[in-house]
């Protein structure tokens, strides 16, 4: 259980809640009901209830993109009509899915994956894609100096010229504003309106395998190296303008994961998998089997985490979360949080006595740009207190 209290007399006050400080982020990983195939990429809604996974058409394994929507617990597999598949991208919500072939159209979802369409975009070896969380702004990539743009979730598509060729990953803020890119020499490009403009910022001098960021597009994560050779783990805190290498060791890195507030990290790569708290100054080498892991998602919040391995099955870490609740007031009164991993319920209490506390009834809306939860009140007393408590 974990709570905190609000008064409503009191302006954005922000609360911490005790909860897990990454101590055990060296324990375990346990097997999702994923199959055991080679999975190739993975996306999770904020909350990470929502899962797609593809697999790649490898030996005996069927290329197709799976589902879930129970955090991993059960699968189910939906387009099978492309051997191979490249990157995924998903909204906060889960409803908006793209995936992209490594040759082909590309394909998009707005029912959580229950069907999908292809997209008016040539068939190519796409190796990127990225959304911002409503799902409406997609931006794709593959090995030339264009990225292709959409601003209603794949309906139609431009192509952007960049300055920067071959482009290898691509990442987004959660509004969409902040778009950075990276490709197979280190040199990265970020644009602060959706591909209309790029600006060059700073290099890293390796291929850069995989990219992940902060909910507003200024902590990025890099990932180094491919078959051809190992490479670090770099980090920027001005969305990309300068890079820190981290302290880990060298090697392909696969696949990375970011929480919204770009301080808990996941990194992938075969054989191990790495996670930081602290926004990657310090890291810790998980319990994991040495698979060949080459895919990852983690919650908004970071309290869910998952890899995919090829061949293998999807892994997940979860550990209960810590939300900061903040309050605003005017006429009425707004309360806040960070998507949460676990199902958290709000309370109200006038006067503190015990018993006092009553679950509000008020469904959250989720603000897309910033992935906060938000609960609107129109209050009744002159004082009151507030608390979310875990169900």
């Amino acid at each position: 259980m974990h709570s905190g209290l609000i008064s409503k007399q009191v302006l954005m006050v922000a609360l911490c809640y005790a909860g897990w400080s990454g101590v055990g982020m060296a324990q375990s990983w346990v097997p999702t009901g994923a199959p055991v195939t080679n999975w190739i990429s993975l996306a999770a809604s904020a909350d990470g209830a929502k899962l797609v996974a593809a697999a790649n058409n490898t030996g005996n394994s069927t290329g197709a993109v799976y589902l879930s929507i129970d955090a991993g617990t059960t699968w189910t597999p939906t387009i099978v009509t492309n051997p191979g598949w490249s990157a995924l991208a998903s909204s906060a919500d889960g409803n908006s899915l793209v995936a992209t072939p490594t040759i082909g159209v590309i394909y998009s979802s707005t029912n959580g994956g229950s069907t999908w369409r292809t997209n008016p975009v040539p068939a190519h070896s796409w190796n990127a894609i990225a959304s911002s969380a409503d799902g409406s702004k997609l931006a794709a990539s593959y090995f030339v100096n264009i990225i292709y743009i959409s601003t209603n979730g794949g309906g139609t598509w431009n192509t952007n010229l960049t300055a920067m060729s071959d482009s290898t990953c691509l990442a987004s803020s959660a509004d969409g504003t902040k778009l950075i890119a990276a490709n197979n020499v280190g040199r990265t490009i970020s644009s602060t309106n959706w591909g209309g403009n790029w600006l060059s910022t700073g290099s890293v001098n390796q291929y850069v395998n995989c990219m992940a960021v902060s909910v507003d597009g200024t902590h990025v994560l890099a990932g180094l190296g491919n078959a051809a050779g190992a490479g670090p783990l770099y980090s920027s805190t001005n969305s990309g303008l300068t890079w820190t290498s981290n302290t880990v060791p060298r090697r392909s890195w696969a696949a990375v994961a970011m929480s919204a507030d770009g301080n808990t990290l996941l990194a992938v790569c075969n054989p191990s998998i790495y996670t930081s708290t602290n926004g990657g100054l310090s890291w810790v080498s998980n319990n994991v089997p040495g698979l060949n892991w080459r895919s990852a998602a983690m919650s908004a919040d970071g309290g869910r985490m998952f890899a995919g391995a090829a061949p293998g099955g999807i892994y997940t870490l979860q550990n209960t979360p810590s939300p900061q609740m903040a309050i605003g007031a005017s006429n009425n009164v707004t309360i806040s949080w960070l998507v949460p991993s676990t199902n958290f319920v709000l309370q109200e209490s006038l006067d503190l006595t015990p018993g006092s506390w009553m679950n509000l009834s008020n469904a959250p809306i989720l603000n897309f740009s910033n992935l906060q939860e938000q609960v609107t009140l129109q209050p009744s007393n002159s004082a009151g207190f507030f608390r979310l408590i875990t169900q």
